[in-house]
């Protein structure tokens, strides 16, 4: 550990930091889809569990299985990410904010499409009796919110990684 610029790295002195690697895009990936995949099932889930009519045709026991078998590989793909990121940066915050932005847009991209499926086919029908509180729409509403958040949270955080970047190799230098 060596304090670079009020930055902590974990790289050896004289020791550059590594650059982006098809091997970590690949993974930032696959981070983002088994994240998307992951909140897909578990957004429907929530609505086969409330009273709306969502479209997804199967079990909430396949549904159920189906989110822990997606979890395990998420969690999986991610620590993977994460691992190589960090090795790879040498920098907590870098490493942090580059595994967090393909997490946080997957998250949204499923939470989205788990909402518009709970909506049904007549969306602006759906959104209104969502905000009206209308029972049944639970899911929808869940889905929506968790939706906007991780969209608000991936957006400081998308903000921030090019600093976390650029700051990493000026501290290297």
């Amino acid at each position: 550990m060596a304090d670079k610029g009020s930055r902590i790295t974990g790289l050896a002195p004289g020791r550059a930091p590594g650059r982006l690697t098809p091997r970590l895009l690949v993974s930032a990936l696959l981070t983002f889809t088994t994240w998307a995949a992951v909140t897909l099932l578990g957004s429907a889930s929530l609505c086969s569990a409330s009273s709306a009519d969502c479209s997804a045709g199967v079990g909430t026991g396949w549904l159920v299985c189906g989110v822990l078998v997606v979890g395990y590989l998420t969690l999986h793909v991610t620590i993977d990410l994460a691992e190589h990121a960090r090795e790879r940066f040498g920098q907590r915050r870098a490493a942090w904010l580059t595994c967090r932005a393909p997490l946080l847009a997957g998250i949204t991209t499923g939470a989205g499409a788990g909402a518009a499926l709970a909506l049904g086919p007549d969306r602006a029908e759906g959104v209104r009796q969502a905000l009206d509180g209308v029972p049944g729409t639970e899911a929808a509403f869940i889905s929506a919110v968790v939706a906007v958040l991780a969209a608000l949270w991936g957006l400081t955080v998308a903000a921030r990684l090019p600093s976390a970047l650029r700051q990493r190799y000026t501290a290297s230098e």
